[in-house]
């Protein structure tokens, strides 16, 4: 297993990876406004569950 290796994404990948970024970037670019705010919680859950599954895509050794 090597850490910085070429991997080919498919699309469904690319989208998952594009949802953890964005969500992320919705915690920490646009914390303080109340409609933010109240959503904040289910954001971190879709944040998490898009990285755990783009790491599984980039760890997992699938052709």
């Amino acid at each position: 297993m090597r850490i910085f290796r070429n991997k080919t994404y498919t699309v469904f990948e690319l989208g998952v990876l594009k949802t953890c970024v964005l969500c992320v970037g919705l915690m920490l670019g646009a914390y303080y406004p109340e409609h933010v705010k109240r959503f904040i919680l289910p954001i971190a859950a879709i944040a998490a569950v898009t990285y755990l599954r783009a790491m599984y895509f980039y760890w997992s050794d699938r052709a």
